[in-house]
């Protein structure tokens, strides 16, 4: 969680195409998840909670997305203020 309240100032405020590239790929959160399911969970817990993890991201990700394409539209930089957030 650290990482993201890091990393969210550093999108909103970065000049270069080519560091926010680089930034992206360092920012990938799906790894992470399930690294911490395979280490600290049974493979009988994976199945049904990464079903369940699945859906509410899928849902949030629904609204939040919607949320930021308005932010977007007034100014890009409140999109990434508004993650910082939520995080």
């Amino acid at each position: 969680m650290v990482f993201l309240i890091i990393i969210f100032p550093v999108y909103a405020f970065i000049i270069s195409g080519l560091i926010a590239g680089a930034i992206h790929i360092l920012d990938n959160t799906s790894v992470g998840i399930s690294a911490f399911f395979q280490k600290n969970t049974s493979k009988e817990d994976i199945t049904a909670a990464t079903s369940v993890d699945f859906t509410i991201n899928h849902l949030a990700a629904a609204i939040i997305h919607f949320v930021d394409g308005v932010l977007w539209l007034l100014h890009y930089r409140y999109v990434f203020i508004c993650a910082e957030l939520l995080a």
